[in-house]
């Protein structure tokens, strides 16, 4: 890996050192799936109630879908296409456009209404769920500026007011059975 790029693992471990709060972040998100594509040695264990059943890594599974593309489109052997999938490092456009299309799936398909399983990982098993949330009265609380003009002062029930009808994604995981 080039001096730019880190491993996936010390990529995790810098942002969350160095962040200061929870909100996304593009720039960072970018940075991991970078990582995640062009890092050998990130792989992942996947569980399910039996224990460790495999491994993913995302760096061959993204060489592999690159190959059968180069094979398919230039009709190149197996093992050519293959070399020079794995000859090629994926730079920012290309791990930019592997997210929206990562995102964009996920959107698409909880609108089957069929639950999105992202599979087992050592301590998590979650599921993403489409919700509809019905329209409803909320109560909303005052607010006022203090006199020094910068603080904000929340006070008691202000009012109501209206949400309208809308979809979440809702995200269930509970303890794996392998934790257990």
């Amino acid at each position: 890996m080039s001096k730019e790029t880190t491993t996936v693992k010390d990529l995790i471990a810098n942002i969350a050192e160095t962040r200061t709060q929870v909100s996304a972040n593009s720039k960072d998100e970018l940075r991991v799936a970078q990582a995640m594509l062009n890092d050998p040695t990130y792989k992942v264990d996947i569980y399910t109630n039996k224990g460790v059943v495999g491994q993913y890594c995302p760096y061959d599974e993204a060489r592999r879908m690159c190959a059968s593309i180069i094979k398919d489109t230039t009709r190149m052997s197996a093992k050519e296409a293959e070399e020079l999938a794995y000859n090629y490092k994926f730079d920012k456009a290309a791990a930019q456009t592997m997210i929206n299309f990562g995102k964009e799936f996920v959107n698409t398909y909880v609108k089957t209404g069929r639950k999105l399983p992202l599979g087992g990982r050592e301590r998590c098993n979650a599921i993403l769920q489409l919700k509809t949330k019905e329209a409803r009265m909320v109560s909303v609380p005052s607010v006022s500026v203090s006199e020094d003009g910068g603080t904000v002062i929340h006070h008691g029930a202000g009012g109501t007011k209206m949400v309208p009808e809308h979809d979440v994604i809702k995200a269930t995981g509970g303890v794996p059975k392998w934790i257990k």
